[in-house]
């Protein structure tokens, strides 16, 4: 995953990671959220969001 990702530590990009769903196994299978720079707000409003959506269902 890292060759995938490498850029976004590289370039200093905000970014989030979050479950969505488990696998066969039992193991989260995860998203990975970018944001432009200096907008971390947009990441944490979007999570919000997220969370309150994946309380309904």
């Amino acid at each position: 995953m890292h060759a995938f990702m490498a850029f976004v530590n590289y370039l200093g990009l905000p970014a989030l990671n979050l479950p969505i769903a488990r696998d066969a196994q039992g193991r989260p299978i995860c998203i990975q959220v970018l944001a432009r720079p200096f907008a971390e707000h947009r990441l944490l409003d979007f999570a919000e969001h997220v969370e309150l959506i994946s309380q309904v269902i």
